[in-house]
């Protein structure tokens, strides 16, 4: 599923 390495990307992202 793609959905959950996008899902991962933003948290990494809004975790900056």
């Amino acid at each position: 599923c793609k959905k959950a390495m996008v899902f991962a990307k933003a948290f990494l992202h809004f975790n900056r």
